[in-house]
């Protein structure tokens, strides 16, 4: 069976980086489907500035476009801290016999040992991280021994086992942040690079992260 991706964040906004990473995943990986995720409380971050609803209208304008993608709203229905473990373990339970693929950004991914238990993530799914070419990294020793024992190059390790790998995929990334974009808006900059049309209309028809965050 074709693997499954999830792609979780804040989503605050969606960018194009969000979707350049779940595109070259599923060309990659030759994936099924990709479950767009949006967190309901942050563990490490700020509450979103943008509400919701507005968070969601603006990722349906976007994936909506693309048959690979849907909205997927347990944390949101959890109704309390995401915890990526809790997130993992309910994937795992819906599909049973797939790869399930957990994407990110190499950023992310560097900080994944402060998460909530981090070292479980493997045991429901595969990490894919995606980075640019000579991406500089800074790692703690604990994780630099985790990835050793768990990194694959094999695409097909990822698509044939259900879990247990981590997989750094080389792709071409827009150096781009939701927050960084955030304070563009407020300085007035334009963000076509970044933002797809849609939701630079939204943004403006809502008068979205124009105040103080």
């Amino acid at each position: 069976m074709q693997p499954i991706g999830i792609l979780g964040g804040t989503f605050d906004p969606l960018h194009k980086g969000h979707v350049s990473i779940a595109n070259q995943a599923c060309e990659l990986l030759s994936l099924q489907s990709i479950s767009v995720v949006p967190v309901n409380i942050p563990p490490h971050k700020y509450m979103p500035v943008a509400g919701t609803e507005h968070r969601l209208n603006m990722i349906n304008a976007i994936i909506n476009q693309y048959d690979i993608m849907s909205l997927d709203s347990r944390e949101l229905d959890r109704n309390e801290i995401s915890y990526t473990i809790d997130t993992l373990r309910s994937f795992r339970e819906d599909y049973k016999k797939h790869s399930l693929c957990l994407l990110m950004g190499r950023d992310a991914f560097n900080q994944i040992d402060s998460w909530h238990q981090w070292e479980a993530l493997l045991n429901y799914a595969h990490i894919v991280v995606a980075e640019r070419q000579a991406q500089e990294t800074t790692l703690s020793r604990t994780l630099h021994h985790w990835i050793r024992k768990h990194v694959t190059d094999n695409v097909k390790t990822i698509r044939e086992s259900l879990f247990g790998h981590i997989y750094f995929m080389q792709t071409t990334l827009i150096d781009i942040s939701s927050s960084l974009i955030r304070e563009s808006i407020k300085a007035g900059k334009k963000l076509d690079d970044y933002l797809f049309p849609e939701t630079i209309d939204y943004i403006n028809q809502h008068q979205l992260y124009q105040g103080k965050e």
